[in-house]
């Protein structure tokens, strides 16, 4: 019921910028993102639960988790993906935070990154539903230089903060804020 809610789903319909928007037929769910979004599928395929127990609310769940995965990949991801998997009504993303270490890639254009991927699967995937999930704070940051923990941490704040705001102007949805 968490996910339900999460996608702003009740069941037949929900509310979008003051309209009612109705889906019918069988609703898509894609789950987008680096290794959390990986293990998380491994564990739900563990316990037979790979499709969070919404088959029964007429939502199919496709995982598309690579360890790893930076802003600058996920359109190439999601393209091939796009070539033959059903378009999705909602999209998950949970991406970005390989990204933070990179001291060259300021926190602007790692927004402006994300903004840009967000925009153009809005233009792909007619009605589709965004959602945030916010980049999550680590104890230590792989690749990142010594003593920049207080540097990325910034980063990671504001980029939350600025795309969580776009998504949610643009009729988005985030969540794990």
């Amino acid at each position: 019921m968490l996910i339900l809610a999460i996608l702003g789903y009740n069941f037949s319909s929900f509310k979008k910028a003051n309209k009612l928007q109705v889906f019918t037929g069988p609703k898509i769910l894609w789950i987008v993102g680096s290794s959390l979004v990986h293990w998380a599928n491994v564990e739900a395929k563990k316990y037979g639960r790979n499709n969070l127990g919404l088959g029964s609310k007429g939502v199919t769940t496709y995982w598309i988790g690579q360890p790893g995965l930076q802003i600058k990949d996920l359109d190439s991801l999601l393209d091939a993906k796009r070539n033959f998997l059903p378009s999705p009504h909602f999209i998950i993303i949970h991406c970005g935070a390989n990204d933070l270490t990179d001291l060259e890639l300021t926190g602007k254009g790692l927004m402006e990154n994300v903004k840009c991927s967000i925009l153009r699967y809005k233009a792909l995937f007619k009605n589709v539903i965004i959602i945030w999930s916010s980049m999550l704070q680590r104890r230590y940051w792989h690749f990142a230089p010594l003593n920049a923990g207080a540097i990325i941490e910034q980063k990671r704040k504001r980029v939350n903060s600025v795309v969580k705001n776009f998504v949610i102007e643009n009729g988005g949805k985030s969540y794990i804020t």
